[in-house]
């Protein structure tokens, strides 16, 4: 009898130790572990918010909710949330308590900002609130725009893919066929012989560049353009004894005023002047005669180019652009 008992004895004084191990750890996971001071917040809506709900500072944890009340001094019903913090712990005046959720289905919980001012709340003082978001409100919001897109936004342009889709399902191959065969004799009729024909006239082209470039047609058209250059060569240096003659007629008509005026002792000198003037003149006109002769045999020469030319053209356009075996006259 002894032995039980002190087994009876021993097992209930593990079931009150256990006991009073889990009323503390209670105690101190519901935050009434130690002394606490007590402040008031007012909310319109305290939905989802429960006694023994969480109140932290800034993230921390420093007490929960002990009591909710009801309360209407003015018609308008408000609540009356009751928290119980930290013994000492200081809550600025222009700290805000807002009730807040980590998520959908978690349990709400009030968080009070840190605030700015340098005075400080004493106990029983009312902290300043914030309602909470109705998330299910919002989500609602959310919702009925969703659905003003769905019905006004993309159903019209649903209907009208589906009504464009349904207009290229009804075109029919025998609509398609005819447009498929006007395009092909387009294609093989028209378009291909055409290229054709540009692509032999351009051959035809680039052979006759070819033969304009052959090496007989580039020795007459240099001997051509070399004829030409003497010939400017001479006519320039006409000009220039052309132009010395008249300087020297010039003098000429001078010293023919200087006689009329003068005395008839300077006639005789003025005669030889002239007569030197003549001689000069005759030198330069003989001068002119010879070369002339050379110009009119080069133009002759060139003249006589021309004409073979011309014939050899009358004859056979197509020489022009191919290589001709007519030897050079000479």
């Amino acid at each position: 009898m002894k032995r039980e008992a002190l087994n009876y004895s021993l097992i209930g004084a593990f079931v009150l130790a256990v006991s009073f191990g889990v009323l503390a750890f209670l105690g101190a996971i519901t935050g009434r572990a130690g002394p606490t001071d007590h402040y008031y917040v007012f909310y319109d809506n305290v939905s989802r918010l429960l006694i023994g709900a969480t109140v932290t500072y800034e993230g921390y944890r420093i007490g929960q909710v002990s009591e909710i009340t009801p309360d209407a001094p003015g018609g308008d019903t408000r609540y009356r949330v009751r928290l119980d913090i930290q013994q000492g712990w200081r809550v600025a005046s222009d700290a805000i308590a807002k009730i807040q959720a980590t998520g959908l289905i978690s349990a709400v919980a009030i968080d009070i900002s840190a605030g700015r001012s340098a005075r400080y709340l004493i106990a029983g003082d009312t902290i300043n609130s914030e309602e909470q978001a109705d998330m299910f409100a919002l989500l609602s919001d959310v919702a009925g725009e969703v659905r003003a897109l769905s019905e006004n936004g993309l159903m019209p342009v649903l209907v009208n893919l589906d009504e464009r889709i349904s207009e290229l399902s009804e075109f029919r191959q025998e609509e398609v066929s005819p447009f498929l065969k006007r395009l092909d004799q387009s294609l093989n009729g028209t378009l291909l012989p055409r290229t054709n024909e540009l692509l032999e006239n351009l051959r035809s082209v680039s052979s006759n560049l070819r033969g304009l470039s052959g090496p007989d047609n580039t020795e007459k058209l240099n001997s051509f353009l070399t004829h030409i250059d003497n010939a400017a060569i001479q006519l320039s240096d006409l000009i220039t004894r052309i132009d010395g003659t008249r300087k020297q007629m010039g003098t000429v008509l001078e010293n023919l005023d200087e006689l009329m005026d003068g005395e008839r002792a300077s006639v005789s000198a003025t005669f030889e002047h002239a007569e030197t003037s003549m001689r000069a003149l005759e030198d330069a006109m003989a001068t002119v005669n010879a070369h002339l002769d050379t110009i009119l045999e080069n133009t002759e020469s060139a003249s006589r180019h021309f004409g073979e030319f011309a014939r050899a053209v009358r004859n056979d356009p197509s020489r022009i652009v191919r290589r001709s075996n007519v030897p050079e006259v000479q």
